[in-house]
């Protein structure tokens, strides 16, 4: 995962480290270690002070990017965290895990703010609107799944024929795209829900 600047670089490893480098020179500026088990998925607040971790080991962590200390243990997930998604401004980030569910925490406490269930198997990505309103899931489930933080809502994108592998939200936050062991990238109309689009031509899974 690349800060917002795109000067500094972050990367998980099933070694259960996490290591923190600087691009223009490829020098690691900090290994934080801490979780237990391999490390499955990292991502960095857009200001690229706080860096946030899941693992193999149930848990989300945060760490402080300019000292490569661990802040903060998010515990509630009961399997494998497979996703992390921050705020921009890093004062929460969002969780996907193999337990099925997607978490919202408070970045700052640790505290666990949601819990959104309706997923049936492993939730593999999740991605969030800029002003963290609105979280975005995919699971092996087969789906797409918008979630209201506010009211917890759901709305289900259905499509993929296999597993959901990858979510993103488009930079206007208009479109969702998600990738699948369908071998397609499928692209979704936000306020309608409906498939816009959907791009063929890999021979393997996406």
């Amino acid at each position: 995962k690349l800060t917002k600047e795109g000067d500094r670089v972050c990367s998980g490893s099933r070694d259960g480290s996490i290591k923190l480098r600087d691009v223009e020179s490829g020098k690691c500026e900090f290994t934080m270690t801490g979780h237990d088990g391999a490390v499955w998925a990292v991502d960095i607040s857009d200001d690229g002070l706080v860096v946030f971790s899941g693992g193999e080991d149930e848990t989300v962590r945060s760490w402080d990017a300019l000292t490569g200390v661990l802040r903060l243990t998010m515990e509630g997930h009961t399997h494998w965290v497979n996703a992390v998604r921050a705020a921009p401004d890093g004062k929460k980030v969002c969780s996907g895990s193999y337990d099925k569910t997607v978490r919202l925490w408070d970045a700052s406490t640790g505290v666990e703010l949601k819990c959104f269930t309706g997923h049936t198997d492993e939730v593999t990505s999740v991605d969030m609107t800029s002003d963290g309103s609105v979280i975005v899931s995919g699971s092996w489930d087969k789906t797409v799944r918008l979630w209201n933080v506010a009211s917890g809502e759901c709305r289900v994108f259905e499509g993929h024929t296999d597993d959901v592998y990858a979510v993103c939200l488009s930079a206007n936050e208009k479109s969702i795209f998600s990738g699948s062991f369908d071998k397609t990238v499928k692209m979704w109309d936000v306020s309608s829900g409906e498939l816009v689009r959907s791009f063929e031509g890999h021979s393997g899974s996406v």
